[in-house]
């Protein structure tokens, strides 16, 4: 079967995509084909980890968001209304094939999206991996997050670091009513967690300033109280505290911090516009 493009809306109720699958077209031997961006991605792995319990399924992603991040690691969600990515599964495609020939038509408000993701892999990697030709760009994207999630598949230790500047961005997208984008959420949760990491771990502010001009993220127009409840909601939590990634230098970040909550209750407010 194929699975085509999918909205966020979509993404918010996921069962009525399962009752549209005529049985006698997929059966438990078949293999679900998603071709799209991350939500289709995501729902379309999420069914197949719940369809028939458990199919396989393939992944195209035809975004930068999608080829750098999203299509990679197994990782299917749905939303609920209090929070974004709450239900879901760990549930590896069989195949995932990433074309960066597919983004040639790509909206220049998506490709922004995906350059988010870019930008938060190069932090991580250590090397300004926004700077390379988009072909490689993707190629050193990709490879770089399949290597992590490989070495930890259910996100028990080591691949936490890959949520660097999402606690954020996950916040201003559960206060948005989807007026935020996931580019613009994260351009602004890695600001956040930069100057986090300024301040707490010694991280160069040159680094956030570099960031800053790249990814030029501008504050948003959400309700600072939502923001704040959703992070409070935020599935990284860990005895009641928000734990955040943050980085000491390129290339070497540190998750599981925890911080007073003012301190981080300011850093969110800070993304807010006035």
């Amino acid at each position: 079967g194929v699975c085509g493009r999918a909205t966020a809306e979509r993404k918010q109720r996921p069962l009525p995509v399962e009752a549209e699958i005529a049985p006698e077209l997929l059966e438990r031997g078949d293999t679900l084909v998603a071709l799209g961006g991350g939500c289709t991605t995501d729902i379309a792995g999420f069914v197949a980890a719940t369809y028939l319990r458990g199919i396989d399924w393939a992944a195209v992603p035809t975004t930068l968001v999608g080829q750098v991040d999203a299509a990679i690691g197994g990782k299917t969600a749905i939303n609920l209304p209090s929070g974004k990515n709450l239900v879901g599964s760990f549930h590896w495609p069989v195949r995932t094939i990433v074309d960066p020939a597919l983004l040639q038509t790509l909206p220049e408000r998506e490709r922004r999206a995906g350059l988010a993701e870019v930008v938060k892999t190069g932090l991580l990697a250590g090397e300004p991996l926004w700077e390379l030709p988009e072909p490689e760009l993707v190629r050193r994207c990709a490879a770089y997050k399949a290597a992590v999630c490989l070495r930890d598949p259910h996100e028990h230790g080591p691949r936490a670091v890959l949520n660097l500047g999402h606690t954020f961005a996950h916040a201003l997208e559960g206060a948005a009513d989807g007026t935020v984008g996931h580019g613009e959420a994260v351009a602004l949760g890695l600001l956040a967690a930069l100057r986090l990491s300024s301040e707490e771990l010694g991280l160069d502010p040159a680094v956030s300033r570099e960031v800053e001009e790249v990814l030029r993220p501008r504050p948003v127009r959400v309700d600072r109280e939502r923001a704040w409840a959703s992070l409070g909601r935020d599935k990284k939590r860990a005895g009641g505290r928000v734990r955040l990634v943050l980085l000491e230098a390129p290339g070497r970040p540190v998750s599981g911090v925890e911080l007073p909550e003012g301190r981080v209750r300011a850093a969110l407010d800070a993304l807010v516009a006035e």
